[in-house]
């Protein structure tokens, strides 16, 4: 009932679950045939099993380290329990090819197309925003906080269309200066703008990690906290200690949880002088340590 030839092309993302009926039909004008298939030459792949009794090929491909095709026969007997004369064979010859993984990265900030080969119905996606810039500290040494990373989604057998393409922006992380001289813009500046970019692939979207609060200012003056992003970052010195909380979603339309980002670490002292620890992807920041040095 499966033609002879190739029964296509296996692609690393799509190796589990295989199945594929090789049986054949009766078209005799025997009462009582059953069938026995076995594999009379070559190999099927690796991980996969003909039941002998049905036809089916079935099971889950062993990855491939390059693109591995494997020729087999296979060979179906009939037989007729009321009809000890009759006998019947036919053998029918096969390939299947199991792809190997290809990996695609994109590192350069910016935007472009994936253009997604011909055949491929998902793929495994790992995307990671920029992180946010560190906290300023004062010339006095009273430190920022560290800035969140990029928030972070992997989302496997992500659906694709064979033949298409797929839109991404690679975000860039963000950076300021180190050191200050306060002044009263400042104080109000927003951090949220040296937030690192969001990073993109079709609808799954990475915020960038959130900028770091200050360390205070020699007259003891406080800038903001730590800002908010993909992950939060950390407070800086007292009095601007809280962090950031990180705003890392998880991807939509889906049950399983596909994003990640925690907040920063709180500055929990009452008169420190170091910044907390930026969030990551893992885990949260790390609280500040009682002690002077930026």
């Amino acid at each position: 009932t499966t033609s002879a030839g190739s029964l296509g092309t296996v692609y690393d993302v799509g190796r589990t679950s295989l199945s594929y009926n090789l049986s054949v039909a009766d078209s005799s004008s025997e009462t009582d045939v059953t069938f026995a298939y076995a594999v009379t030459s070559g190999s099927v792949p690796a991980g996969l099993s003909l039941n002998t009794s049905t036809g089916a090929l079935t099971g889950t491909a062993n990855a491939a380290g390059s693109d591995t095709t494997s020729n087999f026969t296979v060979t179906a007997t009939g037989t007729d329990s009321s009809d000890s004369s009759y006998s019947e064979t036919l053998a029918t010859a096969y390939s299947l090819t199991v792809a190997a993984p290809v990996i695609t990265s994109y590192t350069s900030t910016g935007s472009g197309t994936f253009s997604v080969p011909t055949g491929l119905t998902t793929v495994d996606v790992l995307v990671v925003a920029g992180g946010g810039a560190g906290g300023k500290f004062s010339s006095t040494g009273y430190g920022g906080g560290g800035g969140g990373a990029g928030g972070l989604v992997y989302r496997p057998a992500f659906p694709v269309t064979p033949g298409g393409s797929v839109s991404y922006t690679v975000g860039s992380g963000s950076s300021r200066p180190q050191e200050y001289s306060i002044t009263t813009e400042q104080k109000s500046q927003s951090l949220s703008t040296y937030n690192g970019q969001d990073s993109v692939f079709g609808t799954l979207t990475a915020k960038g990690g959130g900028a770091a609060g200050d360390g205070p200012a020699p007259n003891g003056t406080a800038l903001a906290g730590g800002s908010g992003g993909g992950s939060g970052s950390g407070g800086g010195s007292s009095p601007s200690p809280n962090a950031g909380a990180a705003t890392q979603p998880q991807q939509p339309g889906d049950s399983g949880t596909y994003g990640f980002g925690n907040a920063g670490g709180s500055n929990a002292y009452t008169s420190p002088y170091n910044g907390s620890g930026g969030g990551g992807a893992g885990a949260a920041g790390r609280p500040a340590g009682n002690g002077q040095g930026p």
